[in-house]
């Protein structure tokens, strides 16, 4: 069986009418940039807005300008500098143990055993169960596991529509 080659020499073909392809790509891909820019970058650019101000919760609406003087206070304090700590501890020890612990799952998962498939099913749709039904499961053995109360029943708007929770 032989590949399908282009001849050197030979012109590609190219679009005959309508918008040229470079644009029509700008075109198809600008919504998306848009959702992006509007769910990730204007709440980033905002809490930065945010953070020059300073604001008062006893009297709504007064806002006044601080500009770095909170930050300047943020790396003064001891309670920060405690707070990064911890979280560089939490941090760097949840990364080794989630690694450990997919290393293993994957090397019990590659290794022959009888019950090898049951355990890639089980693994496979558990963890494939992200979202609403994922939460809903997870919330079920948690409770049946007693480590938590009974989730909480469905509104009745819920049951008429049949929105799973």
């Amino acid at each position: 069986m032989e590949a399908a080659s282009v001849r050197a020499g030979t012109p590609q073909r190219q679009r005959s009418k309508g918008i040229p392809e470079r644009r029509l790509a700008a075109l198809m891909v600008s919504p998306s940039l848009l959702l992006i820019a509007i769910v990730a970058a204007y709440p980033i650019g905002y809490a930065v807005w945010l953070s020059l101000h300073e604001y008062s919760v006893r009297v709504a609406g007064l806002s006044r300008w601080a500009g770095f003087k909170n930050y300047s206070t943020a790396l003064q304090s001891s309670e920060f500098w405690d707070a990064v700590r911890t979280t560089f501890i939490f941090t760097g020890a949840s990364v080794v143990l989630e690694t450990m612990l997919g290393l293993a799952m994957a090397l019990a998962m590659h290794s022959a055993f009888r019950g090898q498939g049951l355990l890639r099913t089980v693994v496979l749709s558990v963890g494939g169960a992200h979202g609403r039904h994922g939460d809903h499961v997870a919330d079920h053995l948690r409770a049946d596991a007693g480590l938590r109360e009974q989730p909480a029943r469905r509104s009745w708007a819920a049951q008429r529509h049949g929105v799973a929770r």
